[in-house]
């Protein structure tokens, strides 16, 4: 499993009392992303617990763009 979740091309996202335990990322956002809500988040992981980024590798890219913040 590469990501615990993975997040593209969404808006108005809120995630709550998230418990996670891998080996590679936790949650991974990927643009577009317009709002996203994070609370409550506990890990173990062997990479990044949370992930914002515009882009990924090709094998993993399900979309591409920017990322709204405030």
């Amino acid at each position: 499993m590469k990501y615990i979740v993975l997040i593209a091309n969404s808006k108005n996202i809120t995630t709550i009392h998230i418990n996670f335990d891998i080996q590679s990322d936790g949650l991974h956002f990927q643009g577009l992303i317009d709002t996203a809500y994070i609370y409550g988040v506990s890990e173990k992981t062997g990479d990044d617990m949370i992930v914002v980024t515009e882009g990924d590798y090709a094998t993993y890219e399900l979309s591409r763009g920017n990322i709204k913040t405030s």
